[in-house]
């Protein structure tokens, strides 16, 4: 659930911001022709880079060698334990 749902969040303000971007980038260029669209591109391209490196540094600051998976001082998803489900042995 979580996880579809922020996927889509995600590719719907990347759709939108991507859109604007596109949109409002460039020199006008007259009635008919709009704005430029190699600039839009651009810009695009430029503001998807710069998003993908922002998730890089954010995954460095994950640390999930010890107790779990932390991000920072926030605990994500913590230790097992001993009896928790799953871990009986099959008989």
């Amino acid at each position: 659930g979580f996880y579809y749902m922020s996927n889509a969040c995600g590719r719907l303000f990347g759709t939108i911001g991507s859109g604007i971007l596109y949109t409002y980038v460039g020199e006008y260029m007259g009635d008919y022709a709009g704005a430029n669209g190699t600039a839009g591109l651009a810009a695009c391209f430029l503001a998807g880079t710069l998003s993908s490196l922002v998730a890089a540094l954010i995954t460095t600051k994950i640390d999930d060698t010890e107790g779990g998976l932390k991000c920072g001082p926030c605990i994500l998803v913590r230790e097992r334990t001993e009896g928790a489900l799953g871990d009986e042995e099959e008989t």
